[in-house]
């Protein structure tokens, strides 16, 4: 295994210069330099790294304190030496340990120059294929450490490690680092890169010969990774060259960053590195505290809110989703470290509406006892059961369209809400008042699924999304701040126009819905300012990520993250277009389905497909914890608020009095 690595990306300070900056004059009293030429030879001694220990003694010593155990390590174009002891006593040992290479053989004067080795890189495809693989399983990976170095290990070997004691010690999180890691392959550099904060690169002449160092940038792009950039500059060092033939074999894909990103000078005196330190920091500073934030329960409701609900002594909820192919039941409850535990009630893969009156009878008895088990599982959260402040059940779109159909459907709708109320009658459960019949409007269906992958994106990826598309059997939704608009449309019955009549006629029947429906949040979402470093962001979810899957863009297990859009819509599109070709095995139901999805982003993009990106999502883990961005968890944030907020009216109310 070759041993480069490390870390992620960020957007350039204004007062830094790009390109190299030229050495400052040497202090009195700085290290002695002398024997420089004989490490940049490939020939380092004692004497030769003796600076170096100085240097990073001093550096860390007034962190760690005086009597602390230190142990540092050096490697330097295959020599590598280790000095133990304390800040106090490091400067005057003599190394425990010491192994020297002789260096590369110098060449005959006159003598024929070797031919270049081929370049060794992969292709930008054959990373990503790699780095996707190797996140295939890993539904979440949390932030860990705060740097990721990435660097050439006989070039800048030592700067890296003085770099991740000082970060380390500056950022109070340790950094991922490949001599400090008991395992090291591809999975393994991937993995610590996703959960770095920050993604360091320490830019050195064979930095982009590097199979692995090109690897590990393409991942951290590849993660939207915050990505900071340092370069060396001291002619006397094996990696310098003018900063110009650092990129000169920078890949087509990474090349740009030479323009996006600006990249500080590496410093080796003690007061310029903790300069150049702090300058990271400062800059990366809301990256770290995400980071921090990570470590933490997802307190969903905040403190102040969470202990209102608990003095009510009403922490829990039931929701029982109605859809138009199946029945969920979830349990919603407030956890002892404030975090959402959630629990499946119940799954009845069958529309009720649809059921005979005989059928239902059928499922009564199971019904009753899945309700029944909510009383035991508040217990086991050690949640009183009378803190079951409410079971709600949510009719959506196929029921919502059977009420305004007119008197027959109706009564069938009703049929089913007395059917669920004396359901929960018999599971003694909760009081008959409390139990609450709704048939979701569009806009409050839109409204709570927003409130739902809000919160889940700002806790996951640090900042909110733009607008979130959701699919199910009978309705879309697009949602964004203080927009909420949902839009009837039956996905059994658009497959069977896509059997019948092909994608193409579909589409073209589907658009006017969409445009009425969705063309003002279009035109608001084109107001939107859209860049590189700020591109638009959407959520797909509900049954549109299972069109994500039918054209193989998203696998189930899959590593959440923000995708340029046209990464789908070619897949999406090839998989419509072909169908009904011979070589086509697309299923009618997931050609309807895209079909809907793509009529969407055409109309919230207006068509420019620049800087939009999109995040593909159907199962949730938030710190740790399954989270459900579904309505039924963004209606239990509507509720208990609401809770809170009349609590607090009340109380204001008493004390005027």
């Amino acid at each position: 295994m070759n041993p480069e690595h490390s870390h992620r990306r960020l957007p350039p300070p204004p007062d830094k210069s790009r390109g190299r900056s030229p050495q400052p004059p040497e202090r009195a009293g700085s290290p002695d330099r002398r024997s420089s030429h004989a490490v940049a030879r490939g020939r380092p001694t004692v004497d030769d790294l003796q600076p170096y220990i100085d240097a990073m003694v001093n550096s860390v010593s007034e962190r760690v304190g005086p009597q602390s155990a230190l142990t540092i390590s050096i490697k330097v174009l295959g020599a590598e030496i280790k000095v133990e002891g304390t800040p106090m006593t490091a400067t005057q040992m003599v190394p425990t340990q010491l192994v020297s290479s002789p260096g590369p053989p110098q060449a005959a004067a006159g003598a024929a120059q070797p031919t270049p080795p081929q370049s060794n890189l992969r292709s930008k495809q054959e990373d990503i294929d790699s780095i996707k693989h190797c996140l295939l399983n890993s539904p979440e990976l949390p932030i860990t450490h705060s740097f990721f170095l990435s660097h050439v290990q006989r070039e800048a070997g030592d700067v890296s490690m003085l770099f991740s004691l000082l970060l380390h010690a500056e950022a109070e999180m340790p950094c991922w680092h490949d001599q400090s890691a008991s395992t090291i392959n591809l999975k393994t550099m991937v993995h610590g890169i996703a959960q770095a904060a920050v993604f360091i690169v320490t830019l050195t002449k064979s930095y982009f010969e590097s199979r692995y160092c090109v690897f590990e940038l393409r991942a951290a792009r590849y993660l939207k990774k915050r990505i900071v950039m340092v370069h060396e500059t001291d002619e006397r060092q094996a990696g310098y060259a003018p900063f110009g033939d650092f990129w000169r074999n920078a890949p087509p894909d990474l090349a740009d960053l030479c323009d996006i990103i600006t990249s500080r000078p590496i410093r080796r005196k003690g007061y310029e590195q903790e300069a150049l330190v702090q300058d990271i920091i400062r800059e990366v500073r809301p990256q770290l505290n995400q980071a921090e934030n990570a470590k933490k329960p997802l307190q969903i409701l905040g403190k102040e809110v969470t202990e209102v609900l608990r003095k009510l002594g009403e922490t829990a909820a039931c929701y029982v989703d109605l859809g138009s192919g199946q029945t969920m039941v979830y349990l919603l409850a407030i956890a002892d470290d404030l975090s959402l535990d959630y629990h499946l009630v119940w799954e009845h893969k069958e529309c009720f509406l649809d059921m005979p009156d005989q059928a239902r009878e059928q499922v009564r008895p199971i019904a009753v006892a899945k309700f029944a088990s909510i009383v035991g599982r508040l217990q086991e959260l050690e949640t009183p059961p009378e803190n079951l402040f409410q079971v709600c059940v949510g009719a959506t779109a196929t029921y919502r369209v059977a009420a305004e159909s007119g008197a027959e459907g109706k009564a069938r709708v009703d049929t089913v809400e007395s059917w669920f109320r004396a359901v929960i009658a018999d599971a003694k459960v909760i009081a008959e008042n409390r139990v609450t019949f709704e048939t979701l409007v569009p806009r409050d269906e839109a409204m709570f699924e927003w409130l739902a992958v809000k919160t889940a994106c700002t806790e996951v990826f640090g900042f909110p999304c733009d607008a979130v598309i959701a699919g199910g059997s009978g309705s879309v939704q697009i949602s964004m701040e203080n927009e909420f608009m949902s839009g009837t449309s039956n996905l059994k019955a658009a497959a069977a126009h896509v059997e019948q009549h092909g994608a193409a006629s579909y589409k073209a029947s589907l658009m006017p819905m969409v445009r009425e429906t969705f063309g003002k949040i279009g035109e608001r979402l084109q107001l939107t300012p859209r860049s590189e470093d700020r591109p638009l962001r959407l959520v797909l979810i509900s049954s549109f990520y299972y069109a994500a899957v039918a054209c193989k863009v998203v696998q189930k297990g899959d590593f959440p993250r923000y995708r340029e859009v046209a990464e789908f819509l070619q897949p999406a599109r090839a998989l419509v277009d072909g169908f009904g070709q011979p070589e086509s095995t697309a299923k009618a139901k997931d050609v309807a389905n895209l079909s809907r999805l793509l009529s969407m982003i055409d109309i919230v993009t207006s068509g420019d497909f620049n800087n939009v990106e999109v995040l593909i999502v159907r199962e949730w883990t938030v710190r740790h914890k399954e989270y459900k961005a579904t309505w039924t968890t963004g209606k239990f944030l509507h509720d208990a608020r609401l809770k809170v907020l009349r609590s607090r009216k009340m109380s204001a109310g008493q004390e005027s009095e």
